[in-house]
């Protein structure tokens, strides 16, 4: 019987992802993440519950690193120690846009966040831009 495999997406550009990253479950993954590459910005998926990773789900995230250039980042948060052990051989940090997080907490939500964009937000994000070029 095949290992459970989850994608629950938090928030715009949040994902927590559980169970096995392979062949059968990658293409779960990029489709996932499609809204998130079509807008850009940091995309963060929570790994501290995926037991396993195999090249095709390696080969996802650098899609998604990748579809995402210089528009957003990609955040691999709290992989277990064997799966940070297959992201540090095939050394996925070394793109400039893939980061990966240790951290020792599993930390799912206790409740869940009522959330809705500010009617201003296209504007105060053009502000951000331009603080971002003066600070240049």
């Amino acid at each position: 019987m095949p290992e459970p495999f989850d994608i629950v997406q938090f928030g715009p550009n949040m994902f927590f992802v559980g169970g096995e990253i392979d062949l059968a479950t990658a293409p779960r993954l990029e489709q996932a993440a499609r809204s998130c590459i079509e807008t850009g910005g940091p995309t963060m998926f929570d790994l501290s519950a995926v037991t396993f990773i195999d090249s095709t789900g390696i080969r996802a995230f650098i899609s998604i690193a990748r579809a995402l250039g210089e528009r957003g980042c990609v955040f691999l948060h709290a992989p277990q120690p064997r799966v940070r052990r297959v992201l540090e051989i095939v050394r996925i940090e070394d793109m400039d846009n893939v980061h990966v997080e240790s951290c020792p907490n599993v930390a799912f939500p206790q409740a869940y966040l009522e959330w809705r964009p500010a009617s201003d937000l296209r504007e105060r994000f053009a502000a951000l831009r331009e603080l971002t070029a003066e600070g240049a």
